[in-house]
């Protein structure tokens, strides 16, 4: 159940333009025209927010196999990058065993200089630089969280306390009473 050579897909994006996917993982950008008027379904629309849809496009062709190979691979030297990080980590560690008549303050800052020359070195890499946006996303992400005042923390924190009692006295009670009934069926009461 697969396309043929010359099926493909469509996914309207707007009024203006449409993707269409082909059998290829092509993705290209075509005029489109709606003959009938659409209300807006999204309640954001209006307020501001960006279109979350599939093929948001700015009017070029697109090869999604080709860009998502690009994003995973960043090459050799990225490969050279990732082992020097990795080699300046191990020497990091391999330093502060291998000098141990060194004063101990001074190993443990060989450790640290061998870790952060290698995390700089790994931050230059395709996989570096995307974990260091996935790092700010995160922090943006966190900023937006709605943390709970004190009492709500002291109240859900004594309700935690109270369930585990009644939980705990709970499974006490059915293995007292499995326990019991076990020595009544098999005759050691």
């Amino acid at each position: 159940m697969g396309f043929g050579a010359a099926d493909t897909y469509e996914h309207e994006v707007n009024h203006d333009f449409r993707c269409v996917w082909n059998s290829f993982g092509k993705t290209e950008l075509q005029q489109a025209s709606s003959s009938i008027g659409r209300a807006a379904v999204s309640k954001t629309a209006g307020w501001g927010f960006d279109s979350l849809l599939a093929c948001h496009l700015s009017g070029k062709r697109l090869n999604m196999t080709e860009n998502a190979q690009q994003v995973e691979s960043g090459g050799f030297l990225d490969t050279i990058k990732l082992l020097l990080s990795l080699g300046c980590i191990v020497g990091g560690l391999v330093a502060y065993y291998m000098t141990p008549e060194l004063a101990l303050s001074l190993r443990v800052l060989m450790v640290l200089a061998g870790i952060l020359i290698g995390c700089l070195i790994g931050f230059t890499t395709v996989k570096g630089q995307t974990f260091w946006r996935f790092i700010q996303g995160s922090r943006v992400e966190i900023r937006k969280v709605v943390w709970p005042t004190r009492q709500e923390t002291t109240q859900i924190t004594i309700l935690v306390f109270i369930f585990t009692a009644l939980l705990g006295v709970f499974f006490w009670a059915l293995d007292a009473g499995l326990l019991w009934a076990t020595r009544a069926a098999t005759g050691q009461i």
